[in-house]
C-alpha cells in the first residue's frame, strides 16, 4: 500500500518532522504485515524530552495514519482526574471506533460488543461498594451529614455492622474478583472478532488499528504505571497497534518516586515497548529563521558587525539556542521574552547577544542567573561557561577575519564563541564609562562595543548615570516576564 503524503498536514513543520512520521508508518505498516512473530505485543514508544514537540508530531501523524487505519487518540494527562486509567482508555476506544465505523452497521454492532463486555469488569471501587452495601443494610448513607450525638449513640452497634460490612465486602470482592476476570476475558474476545472482521472485509491494508497514547510523562506516576500495566496485559491483541508518546528520562523519574531511587526503572519501562523512536534532533538554524523572519527589529538592537556579517541577527540566535542546548519550546519562550524586552524598553538599542545569553540563563539556569544577577565574579558561573566554552558549536571556531595588532600586545585572530563575548559583556557591568578604555580590549568587537555603549552614554536615558545600560538588563528581563502570551 502506497503511503498517502498530504503537505497540508505537515504544514508548518520547522523540524523535519514529516520524515519521521512517513518512515515510521513504513515500519509500523510492515511490522504488521511481516513480523508475525510479535504481532501480539507492538507498542512503539516515541521518545522525546519535555518541549520538542512530541505532542505537534503525534497530533499529525495520527492524521497521516488516519488516511488508512482506524486511528484513536487518548491524551494521558487530560484524562489524569480519574482513578483508573482502564476504564478512561476504554472509553475512548469505544467511543473512537463507534464514531469511524458509524456508517458500517455490522462493524457497529462488533463495537456495541466490546463496549458491552467492558461494562462488565468496569466495577466502582471498594470505598463506593462499601457505602452501596452500608445503605442497603442500614438505610443510612455513609456521606450523608449526622448529628454528632446520634453518632455516639451505639458505638456496640456500629461495631457490629463494621464487622458485617467487612465479611460482606469480602465475599463481595471474591465475586467481583472472578466476574472482572471473566469480562476481560470476553472484552478481548469481543476486540479479537471486531478485528477478525476488518480483515475479512478490508483485508491486512485496512489494519491495524492505531491507537496513540500522549502526554504520559506529565501524568500521576501511578496513574502512569497502571496505564501500561493495562496496555501490556489486557491489549496485546493482534492488530492493535500503541504508539506512545514519553520523555522517558522524565517518566523514569516519576516511577522511581513510586517504587524508590534504587529501583531499575529504565529496564521496568523497557519490558512494555516492543520498539523505541527517538524523534530527530532540533534544527535551530530552521527555528531560528522562523522567529526571527516574524518580527521588525526597527534597529533596535545592537550585533558586533563580525557577527552581524557573518551570521546575522538569526544565526546568532540559532548560535545562542546551540550553546543553551534549548528545545523548540524554549527557543519560543526566549523569543517571546526578547521581544517584550524590545518593546517595553525606554533604551534607543539593546545589545542583543548580552540580553539573549541572559534570557537564555534565566530559563535554563535560573540559579545561575541568580548568582549572576548579586555577583559578577561568580565562580560557579565562571566555572559553568569555562565547561560551556567546549559545546561543539557550529560558530565557535568561526575565524572572522583581521588580527589585533598592538605594540603591547601578540597579533591575536578573532576566533570568537558565546564565551568570549559574554565574559567581556560581564567585565563591562557596573564600570563607569571613563574607565572603559579602548586600550583594554584584545579582540576588534570589544573595541566596537565600547564604542556603541559611548554612544548611548551621550543618549538623554543616561546623563547623570555611572552605570552602563546594559547593568539595566536584569530590571528589564523581570517586568518583561511578567508580560504572559495567551495560549
Amino acid at each position: 500500500m502506497s503511503i498517502k503524503e498530504d503537505d497540508d498536514i505537515w504544514a508548518g513543520d520547522l523540524l523535519g518532522r514529516k520524515d519521521d512520521g512517513i518512515y515510521l508508518q513504513r515500519f509500523i505498516e510492515n511490522s504488521y504485515r511481516m513480523d508475525t512473530a510479535h504481532q501480539n505485543s507492538f507498542v512503539l514508544n516515541i521518545n522525546s524530552e519535555w518541549g520538542a514537540g512530541k505532542t505537534w508530531f503525534l497530533e499529525r501523524f495520527a492524521k497521516q495514519l488516519k488516511q488508512n487505519h482506524p486511528v484513536i487518540y487518548f491524551d494521558a494527562w487530560k484524562n489524569d482526574f480519574t482513578k483508573d486509567p482502564l476504564t478512561s482508555l476504554i472509553a475512548v476506544i469505544c467511543q473512537g471506533l463507534e464514531e469511524q465505523f458509524s456508517g458500517n452497521a455490522t462493524a457497529r454492532k462488533k463495537v456495541a460488543l466490546v463496549k458491552k463486555n467492558a461494562l462488565k469488569f468496569i466495577k466502582p471501587s471498594l470505598p463506593v461498594v462499601l457505602a452501596a452495601l452500608a445503605k442497603h443494610y442500614t438505610g443510612i448513607a455513609f456521606m450523608e451529614s449526622q448529628d454528632e450525638e446520634d453518632v455516639d449513640t451505639d458505638k456496640s452497634s456500629a461495631q457490629d455492622l463494621s464487622s458485617s460490612l467487612t465479611k460482606i465486602a469480602a465475599s463481595e470482592a471474591m465475586n467481583s474478583f472472578h466476574e472482572q476476570k471473566k469480562g476481560i476475558n470476553d472484552f478481548i474476545t469481543a476486540i479479537k472478532v471486531f478485528v477478525e472482521h476488518l480483515r475479512s472485509v478490508k483485508g491486512k491494508d485496512y489494519l491495524p488499528i492505531c491507537i496513540f497514547i500522549d502526554e504520559l510523562d506529565r501524568c500521576r506516576p501511578t496513574y502512569a504505571i497502571e496505564l501500561l500495566e493495562a496496555v501490556k496485559h489486557i491489549f496485546s491483541i493482534g492488530g492493535l497497534f500503541f504508539i506512545i508518546a514519553k520523555d522517558s528520562k522524565q517518566l523514569a523519574h516519576s516511577i522511581n518516586a513510586v517504587y524508590g531511587q534504587g529501583f531499575n526503572s529504565a529496564a521496568y519501562l523497557k519490558r512494555f515497548f516492543y520498539t523505541e523512536y527517538s524523534l530527530s534532533t532540533v534544527d535551530y538554524d530552521k527555528m531560528a529563521i522562523h522567529l526571527v523572519s516574524g518580527f521588525d527589529f526597527k534597529n533596535r538592537i545592537y550585533l558586533p558587525s563580525v557577527y552581524l556579517d557573518k551570521v546575522g541577527i538569526d544565526g546568532y540566535f540559532s548560535m545562542n539556542s546551540r550553546f543553551f542546548q534549548l528545545t523548540p519550546r524554549e527557543q519560543e519562550q526566549v523569543f517571546v521574552n526578547l521581544k517584550n524586552c524590545i518593546l517595553s524598553s525606554d533604551l534607543d538599542t539593546l545589545h542583543y547577544p548580552y540580553l539573549l545569553f541572559l534570557l537564555s540563563l534565566k530559563l535554563k539556569h535560573e540559579d545561575l542567573y541568580k548568582l549572576l544577577m548579586e555577583d559578577k565574579d561568580s565562580k560557579e558561573f565562571a566555572e559553568f561557561m569555562k565547561a560551556r566554552g567546549g559545546i561543539d558549536n557550529i560558530y565557535a571556531g568561526l575565524t572572522l577575519g583581521r588580527t589585533i595588532n598592538r605594540p603591547h600586545r601578540k597579533s591575536n585572530p578573532e576566533n570568537l564563541n558565546i564565551p568570549s563575548v559574554i565574559n567581556f559583556y560581564i567585565k563591562l557591568i557596573d564600570k563607569k564609562h571613563e574607565e572603559l578604555d579602548g586600550s583594554s580590549s584584545s579582540y576588534m568587537f570589544q573595541d566596537e562595543v565600547m564604542e556603541e555603549l559611548w554612544k548611548e552614554r551621550k543618549n538623554e536615558n543616561l546623563k547623570g548615570n555611572n552605570k552602563t545600560s546594559i547593568s539595566s538588563y536584569f530590571f528589564l528581563i523581570t517586568q518583561a516576564g511578567r508580560l504572559l502570551k495567551s495560549q
